[in-house]
């Protein structure tokens, strides 16, 4: 019977022989980019305060303290509820009325969020005055070599 530090010695060289090229990288764990960024979190809590303290109903950037959009506010408040109400009427349209197939995609939100927030739609007429600033774009040089031709 082998004791545990032979078996530990046993083991290393025959990982040392299955993987020639690994490279041990020697650092501690804490020496991580999360680890660093954890870090990070917990100087800006220092320096801006305990935002679990805060009373205000505002929601705020941790690092920068601004005030997000309301669209993003709304989105963090509801996302459960809707996250919830989607997997109950996919339950219920897969599992037990069997009206959709489980292989058909799921429809992707589109909610306005901390790093991407809620684009303005465009009107009909900002997309035809779009439309017609690129037909006169095309159209002009068109009509300047027209006219210098005859």
């Amino acid at each position: 019977m082998i004791s545990g530090p032979q078996q530990a010695m046993l083991l290393k060289e025959f990982e040392d022989e299955l993987f020639p090229n690994s490279t041990d990288c020697g650092y501690h764990h804490e020496e991580g980019l999360s680890a660093q960024k954890a870090f990070n979190l917990a100087q800006v809590i220092n320096e801006f305060g305990n935002p679990f303290l805060d009373n205000s109903d505002e929601l705020l950037a941790l690092d920068t303290r601004n005030v997000l959009n309301e669209s993003v506010v709304y989105t963090v408040r509801t996302a459960y509820s809707l996250g919830k109400d989607q997997f109950a009427t996919y339950f219920k349209e897969v599992i037990i009325d069997r009206i959709r197939s489980i292989h058909e995609p799921i429809k992707k939100n589109l909610l306005p969020l901390l790093s991407r927030p809620q684009v303005k739609s465009k009107t009909k007429q900002a997309g035809k005055i779009s439309l017609l600033k690129n037909d006169c774009l095309v159209l002009s040089p068109l009509y300047s070599a027209a006219a210098q031709s005859k």
